[in-house]
């Protein structure tokens, strides 16, 4: 299960399920700290949203920069 929060261009937060496919939790060759997760379930609304923002729901691969995460297994 995961839940992400992104500022921009509005706050919004993003709830589902996923696999996570790579955690970066030191910055290596100016990579900053993240994570990848390759969404499997989103509710329809929270994906409508998603898909405005994104053009459609793929694997999320965001950057710490703009993200705060919570992931829990």
């Amino acid at each position: 299960l995961f839940s992400i929060q992104i500022e921009q261009p509005y706050p919004v937060t993003f709830k589902g399920a996923g696999v996570v496919r790579w955690i970066q939790n030191l910055g290596n060759n100016g990579i900053p700290p993240g994570l990848g997760i390759e969404i499997t379930t989103m509710n329809e609304a929270e994906a409508k949203i998603y898909n405005q923002m994104f053009g459609q729901v793929i694997p999320f691969i965001p950057s710490a920069g703009r993200m705060s995460s919570n992931v829990a297994s």
